[in-house]
């Protein structure tokens, strides 16, 4: 199943933007999957939060319709799968 732990790492990583610059949509991309990422390892609340997060961000990349999803239940079974950030 990999390493989740790396994983999120790598995603918490990607989701960092030096303070004062705008985040890309790769940096938000990376906060959806690292709570996708805490939905897998059964911590809810840290999930819930990076999901929250993500919907903080401008609405230029399509991700509020995948994460209002998350908010209501889990999103650690494959769903909303395959996305990426439209250019």
């Amino acid at each position: 199943a990999g390493d989740a732990q790396k994983a999120l790492a790598d995603f918490l990583a990607g989701a960092e933007t030096p303070p004062g610059t705008l985040r890309t949509r790769w940096a938000v991309w990376s906060r959806v999957r690292s709570g996708q990422v805490y939905d897998a390892l059964g911590r809810r609340a840290e999930a819930v939060a990076a999901y929250k997060a993500a919907l903080t961000e401008r609405k230029l990349w399509d991700f509020h319709k995948y994460l209002k999803r998350c908010l209501s239940k889990p999103c650690s079974d494959g769903q909303p799968g395959h996305f990426s950030p439209p250019y």
